[in-house]
């Protein structure tokens, strides 16, 4: 990164910075569109997402969602209300159970899921289109090795998202 200087780094990577918080703001809607025709929102598709695989407690699923352990709590509970997920005792924390999907909230996670391949494609088609001209993805979510973008990788990642969201 020798070819940039610290001011410029830092102004591209507090627009990279902004970008993903827009990004996150208009996935996080259109995500709310797809999934209350199904009775579900998007707080509540994260959660069932994250405990799909692996064994979580409400704590660990706050962590990974960056969100408070009360707020996962809350939804936690309006999921095994629902019949869509189920606490089971934790052998390592007394405290704080396993939260597990059911059988029914697999279902509706499927469901979400199907319902969402259109924009996931229309997202991932534009991060295909931005990644040619300076970003470099890595991993999963919104994690990247970050190459600093051209202003007009920014523009074109940008223009696209806002078409597919």
């Amino acid at each position: 990164m020798a070819w940039l200087n610290k001011r410029d780094l830092a102004r591209e990577a507090a627009l990279f910075i902004a970008d993903v918080y827009e990004v996150a703001g208009r996935l996080r809607r259109s995500g709310d569109a797809l999934a209350r025709p199904v009775g579900q929102s998007q707080a509540r598709w994260q959660i069932l997402s994250v405990i799909s695989a692996g064994t979580w407690t409400v704590p660990r699923v706050a962590e990974r969602l960056g969100v408070t352990r009360q707020n996962v709590q809350r939804i936690t509970d309006e999921l095994c209300a629902d019949g869509l997920a189920e606490l089971v005792p934790n052998e390592r924390h007394a405290r704080s159970p396993i939260v597990l999907l059911t059988t029914a909230g697999r279902r509706a996670l499927e469901t979400l899921a199907a319902r969402a391949v259109e924009l996931d494609a229309s997202v991932g088609e534009a991060i295909v289109r931005a990644t040619s001209d300076g970003f470099a993805p890595h991993s999963r979510g919104c994690s990247s090795v970050y190459a600093p973008p051209t202003t007009n990788a920014r523009r074109e990642l940008q223009r696209a998202l806002r078409q597919c969201t």
